[in-house]
């Protein structure tokens, strides 16, 4: 007979934003969640689920209950509950369930307990997943006790009802698992309801893992595999603008790692209330401690490591990696570059107001073809004169290629010099200025024209 999952929270609270909506399973269910940080990609995947019988633990006195369960058969030993599998393509929705088979030959009727766990690398047999050199899963190590109960009906044994219990490993021995609260209560399906089940949501007996990307090379500084670029051009319209080259500009970088706070459980009817969402982000999402900022040269292609004649790079990471401010100068043809940061960190760049500059900027995320261009709308246009700049709060994203071998993210600012003469002119407007004097000469050519005219027209005495 067909089972359900009586389910207690709804989509909005149980899935990430991101995430769309996961197909509805008629019988048992085993969710599968991978908590991402915003701007990372699904990576691809297999996760497996086993199944072990087992059995309430020995009474050790002078303890009066069993401490919890061990694995072991009941005599006779119920049917072995196959192995299930989840898989996740690239970019996939980071939420997906399976079926539990139940439609087994069971030995009598009666109640029987089964062990969930999912295969980590540390468990026999271990998860056959492989992650690069800058991918980290952090796997559910946690597994839930699933109790049936086994009935004659119709003239044959059927599952009749169940419950699901989160358990984790006691620490004085690590063969005894000890259960929670219930979180799952299993009924049959009611004839008459659509589908012949009700309507509910993804089972909560539920696994979760946490996953980062870091974008940049492992180790070292790679010009063109960067987590973060910066980079500094001033507009070469003119020869007045080639003698300010050399002119530094100052920049303010500060980043914050991605967290987010356990979404708490909600008690919903009807069942009990689904256990919270674990949060996720430090350790895994931290700053690095060596954040490392580098100057690099794009003319000569090499690091800039005299800094003589500007302020040296002022980088802060805070203890615990939650946040950074990095301050720091360049001049034309320069780029400042982080070498590693996990997908998800937010980041900003301002640019300080500079005397005689305007600015603008185009921003690259996760490596889209088409820019975000401040203050625009077009990439010609630039910022009054004297002005700041600031790229606003922005999310470190993927790639694409889930691997970090490109610089996806990048705020390249321009800068236009703008020279006063006494007169007050823009030489930089040399445009306007030529029309303007073109404009007055061809006024002044057409008053000197009438001005003949009416003389020729003077009669003679």
């Amino acid at each position: 007979m067909a089972l359900v999952v009586a389910l207690v929270v709804s989509l909005g609270v149980a899935i990430p934003a991101m995430a769309a909506s996961v197909t509805v399973l008629p019988e048992i269910g085993i969710t599968k969640r991978i908590n991402l940080p915003p701007g990372t990609t699904t990576p691809a995947s297999v996760f497996t689920f086993d199944f072990a019988q087992v059995i309430p633990a020995p009474i050790v006195p002078p303890a009066t209950e069993s401490p919890g369960y061990v694995v072991g058969n009941t005599t006779p030993a119920a049917p072995a509950i196959p192995s299930v599998t989840i898989n996740f393509a690239a970019d996939a929705n980071p939420l997906a369930q399976v079926a539990v088979p139940t439609n087994l030959t069971w030995p009598h009727a009666g109640q029987f307990s089964f062990l969930i766990t999912e295969r980590t690398p540390d468990t026999t047999p271990a998860s056959t997943n492989t992650w690069g050199n800058n991918e980290t899963m952090n796997y559910d190590e946690n597994g839930f006790i699933l109790t049936l109960n086994v009935v004659n009906r119709d003239g044959g044994l059927v599952v009749a009802s169940g419950y699901a219990r989160p358990a984790t490993q006691s620490t004085d021995d690590v063969t005894v698992w000890i259960p929670e609260e219930k979180v799952e209560r299993i009924i049959p399906g009611i004839p008459g309801e659509p589908g012949e089940n009700w309507v509910r949501l993804p089972s909560q007996i539920e696994f979760v893992n946490d996953f980062v990307r870091r974008q940049g090379p492992p180790n070292g500084v790679d010009p063109t595999n960067a987590a973060l670029v910066v980079s500094k051009q001033i507009a070469n319209d003119d020869a007045f603008e080639n003698a300010n080259l050399d002119t530094l500009f100052d920049f303010t970088l500060t980043l914050t790692a991605y967290q987010r706070a356990a979404v708490p459980a909600v008690p919903s009817e009807p069942g009990p209330a689904a256990p919270a969402i674990p949060a996720l982000g430090l350790p895994e999402t931290a700053i690095p401690s060596t954040l490392a900022p580098v100057i690099w040269n794009t003319s000569t292609n090499t690091a800039v490591t005299d800094l003589t004649g500007r302020d040296a790079i002022v980088t802060t990471v805070a203890a615990d990696g939650a946040t950074a401010t990095v301050t720091f100068q360049l001049k034309h043809d320069e780029v400042l570059l982080i070498p590693t940061l996990v997908a998800g960190t937010t980041w900003a760049v301002t640019e300080a107001a500079h005397a005689n500059f305007a600015p603008r900027a185009e921003l690259t995320i996760g490596g889209a073809a088409t820019p975000v261009l401040l203050p625009g709308p077009l990439a010609t246009d630039f910022g009054s004169v004297n002005t700041a700049l600031s790229t606003g709060d922005r999310i470190l994203t993927d790639t694409g290629d889930n691997d970090g071998t490109t610089n996806g993210n990048a705020a390249d600012f321009v800068n236009r010099y703008n020279s006063m003469w006494d007169t007050g002119l823009v030489v930089s407007s040399m445009p306007i200025l030529v029309a303007l004097i073109g404009a007055t000469l061809a006024l002044a050519m057409m008053v000197a024209s009438r001005s003949r005219q009416r003389i020729e027209q003077v009669p003679a005495f």
